[in-house]
């Protein structure tokens, strides 16, 4: 599951973490601070901004539950990067299933990969529909329909995909007088945003954001050492902001 914010903890809360840290972080501490991911057993930080930096230290001070955990990653795609990369995957695969008490295979995590790569090419088509078809999916809908698939179970994500593109075959083209627009940024988490400018006339046919187009870019190849292969797909991906 992916948290991505869109908490509105009281002003106190927000005060946990000083001023000069992104928004993001003071709301995902508060959120936190008051029980909202208890259900979980640990939240995996990436090694990336000050901001998340701080949160982790915060989070590994004042937090008991869910505990954290820190994955190192390159600060480049250079020679011996995805290699790095990939021990770092099998540290944190191996401290998971210690913390879990259990294990998983290759075939197990072959069949994991498979699952994602099939996601992902559904996101695909969808888009390239949407594409030829602006009516076949709202824009303010295709961000929160990628935006569930980071925090819903994936078999039943992988069920809504197949029906919607199975549902969608028979759509017509919309209205040509719609602008085409595409949007470009970070993550998204206000689809109202995206809703007012569908509202003003606009047809949002396609993002560059992580939870958008950028989410499903590429996939993981499923033949030879599967960490490097995991490491390799996340590198050579679209790049985020950060």
């Amino acid at each position: 599951m992916r948290i991505i914010g869109s908490f509105s903890p009281s002003e106190t809360l927000q005060r946990s973490l000083f001023t000069p840290v992104c928004s993001f972080a003071r709301n995902v501490f508060a959120a936190t601070s008051s029980g909202e991911f208890s259900m979980l057993s640990e939240v995996i930080f990436p090694n990336s901004c000050d901001s998340l930096r701080v949160l982790s230290q915060m989070w590994q001070h004042t937090v008991q539950q869910p505990s954290a955990y820190t994955l190192r990653h390159p600060v480049n795609t250079g020679d011996g990067a995805a290699a790095y990369f990939a021990d770092r995957i099998r540290e944190m695969a191996g401290h998971l299933q210690k913390q879990a008490g259990t294990s998983f295979s290759e075939g197990e995590l072959r069949k994991a990969i498979e699952k994602f790569n099939q996601i992902r090419r559904l996101l695909r088509e969808i888009y390239a529909r949407r594409k030829e078809n602006p009516a076949f999916l709202k824009g303010s809908d295709a961000v929160a329909l990628v935006t569930a698939g980071l925090i819903m179970d994936r078999d039943e994500y992988h069920l809504i995909l197949t029906r919607l593109m199975q549902a969608g075959r028979g759509e017509s083209a919309t209205d040509g007088r719609l602008k085409r627009i595409m949007l470009t940024g970070p993550l998204m988490d206000h689809i109202g945003l995206l809703e007012k400018i569908e509202a003003c006339g606009g047809c949002v046919i396609t993002e560059d954001i992580t939870n958008g187009a950028r989410y499903c870019d590429g996939d993981t190849a499923t033949e030879g050492d599967l960490f490097l292969n995991l490491a390799g797909r996340y590198l050579n991906a679209s790049p985020s902001p950060t």
